[in-house]
C-alpha cells in the first residue's frame, strides 16, 4: 500500500463558522453605537421651540434577513417640515437644543438627521472595521 496523506478541513471550517458568528455579533455592537451616535448628534442639532420635536426623537436597531438595520426618527407632526424646510438663520426663533454646545455640523436647524449621518459616514464604517480588528478572534 502506498503512503497517503488525507487532509481534513473540518476543524478549519468550524473555526471559520465561529469567526463569522463572532464578526457578525461584534459588527452589530459597533453598528448600534454608530446609530446611537447619529441620534445623539441629531439631538444637539434639532431645533427647539416647545421641545416636542426633540422629545419625539428615538432610535432603533433590528435584525433583518440581510443583516442589521438601524433607524433614527422624529415622530412629531412637524418633524418632516422642520427637517427639510428649514435652514438655520441668525436670530431665528428656535434655539439650539444645547446652547453653548457647538457641533462639527453647524448650528441647530434643518437636516438635523442628514448632517451627522453623511458627515460621519466614513468614520462609522472605519469604526466597525477597527472594532472588528480589535475583537474578532481574540
Amino acid at each position: 500500500m502506498k503512503p497517503e496523506l488525507v487532509v481534513d478541513d473540518r476543524d478549519f471550517q468550524k473555526r471559520m463558522t465561529m469567526y463569522e458568528a463572532q464578526a457578525n455579533a461584534k459588527s452589530r455592537e459597533q453598528f448600534e453605537r454608530n446609530v446611537k451616535d447619529v441620534f445623539d448628534q441629531s439631538q444637539k442639532l434639532v431645533p427647539v421651540r416647545t421641545g416636542a420635536l426633540k422629545a419625539s426623537g428615538h432610535w432603533d436597531i433590528r435584525d433583518t434577513k440581510d443583516g442589521v438595520e438601524g433607524s433614527v426618527a422624529y415622530d412629531a407632526p412637524h418633524a418632516t417640515k422642520v427637517h427639510y424646510g428649514m435652514t438655520p438663520a441668525p436670530g431665528a426663533e428656535m434655539q439650539p437644543a444645547h446652547p453653548n454646545t457647538s457641533t462639527e455640523f453647524g448650528p441647530s436647524g434643518g437636516l438635523y438627521l442628514q448632517r451627522p449621518l453623511l458627515g460621519k459616514a466614513k468614520r462609522y464604517s472605519q469604526a466597525i472595521a477597527d472594532y472588528l480588528k480589535r475583537t474578532v478572534g481574540r
